[in-house]
């Protein structure tokens, strides 16, 4: 049960520092930037490593 409070509060204050310090819009651009990076690294990481039958 505290974990769900300390959650919640972090979540809230997150929220409050970004309205506070930064353009809402700005911050989830990139955050969706970071998650298309890290999307492309696992895809790239994946296609690298994967076992395909030669001929």
């Amino acid at each position: 049960m505290i974990y769900n409070l300390i959650g919640r509060a972090v979540v809230k204050f997150g929220w409050m520092f970004l309205k506070r310090k930064f353009v809402l819009r700005t911050a989830l651009v990139g955050i969706l930037a970071a998650v298309l990076g890290i999307t492309a690294v696992g895809v790239a990481g994946y296609i690298a490593t994967r076992d395909v039958p030669e001929g």
